[in-house]
């Protein structure tokens, strides 16, 4: 398998964990329920992020106590951040 397609999966799975983090803690918080509208407007704030390739904005989606595949935050900030350097660099 090529450099960045295991780059690409790898980031596929932190968006899905950290979208899975986000989701519980947004329901285990006492707030109005989500909407549509909300969440459409989450995860356009959520690919900008990606697409601007911003390591911190796309961890503010996730709670600050989350684990990603057992992994800390500042752990997957690492990874994040070295794969969007590896992206750049392809």
């Amino acid at each position: 398998m090529r450099k960045s397609s295991v780059i690409a999966l790898w980031s596929c799975f932190v968006l899905a964990a950290l979208l899975t983090a986000a989701f519980v803690h947004y329901r285990t918080v006492n707030k109005p329920q989500m909407t549509e509208a909300d969440a459409g407007v989450m995860l356009q704030g959520l690919a900008k992020a990606f697409e601007n390739e911003s390591v911190g904005k796309v961890l503010d989606f996730a709670s600050p106590d989350a684990k990603v595949a057992g992994r800390s935050l500042e752990r997957m900030r690492d990874l994040l951040g070295r794969a969007f350097a590896a992206i750049k660099n392809t």
